[in-house]
């Protein structure tokens, strides 16, 4: 469990160019993502704990599983917003896929 803010908390990233959603097609390099925090440190417990009753673990679980991403608890929750700037979505991101602060 992680007990500090990760260092883009409240920050927003271009995803890695490399990223991919092979599921929704949601979370894809280029996209813009607002950091809120690490999950576990916002919730109390492992995205593995909740994958069954939250939408963003669930779906994390599945994009991690066909993506090949690490599976460990260094992911951050936040959302990505359309071009239009409407409602974002909330979204569990590794942090091998963050890009650079924009």
């Amino acid at each position: 469990m992680h007990t500090e803010s990760h260092p883009l908390a409240d920050r927003t990233v271009l995803l890695r160019e490399d990223v991919v959603d092979t599921q929704r097609g949601l979370v894809v390099g280029g996209r813009k993502f607002t950091v809120k925090d690490w999950w576990d440190l916002l919730v109390g417990e492992s995205w593995m704990d909740a994958r069954s009753t939250n939408f963003a673990c669930y779906w994390y679980s599945r994009r991690r599983r066909y993506s090949g991403l690490p599976y460990d608890d260094e992911v951050v929750y936040g959302h990505i917003y359309p071009d239009d700037g409407g409602v974002g979505l909330s979204h569990l991101v590794h942090i091998t896929e963050l890009g650079e602060e924009i």
